[in-house]
């Protein structure tokens, strides 16, 4: 989403030229002093796909995180509803849900901690390629006969 110019961080300063937070300024002999007034060259994609892209620690983060992995909730209808017509043994509804809820550390401004941007068993790494994680409801109704 850095890449792109629609992340959070992009977002923060309204895509226009800005102070970077806790920079320096090289005054020279070894004296660096709080940088309060020079701002970046860009603030679109020249920046956040160039610069801070290139920064390989602007993506490391927290990987903890707890998380409501999975729930499911079932009704069995009871046998004297449908047993007269001696075609079903069971019959049941449920309804389920995945990645309902998340908590993580603020630091952690992109993404789930499982998710990953490549094939590897990097768990936290983050980068242009990852897109946000998903909530998945389902519904199912189930005849056994």
């Amino acid at each position: 989403m850095d890449f792109t110019g629609i992340s959070s961080t992009s977002a923060i300063t309204g895509r226009q030229r800005f102070v970077f937070p806790n920079s320096v300024i090289d005054e020279g002999g070894g004296k660096f002093v709080k940088n309060t007034n020079i701002t970046t060259d860009d603030a679109g994609y020249n920046f956040w796909a160039g610069s801070y892209l290139n920064v390989g620690s602007n993506y490391i983060t927290s990987g903890w995180y707890l998380k409501l992995r999975e729930v499911v909730l079932r009704y069995d209808f009871p046998k004297k509803w449908y047993t007269k017509a001696k075609i079903f043994q069971e019959i049941s509804f449920a309804l389920s849900g995945r990645n309902l809820i998340m908590m993580r550390p603020k630091t952690n401004i992109w993404t789930d901690p499982e998710f990953n941007d490549d094939t590897s068993n990097a768990v936290g790494r983050n980068s242009v390629n990852q897109t946000p994680p998903t909530r998945i409801f389902s519904a199912t109704l189930s005849f056994r006969f």
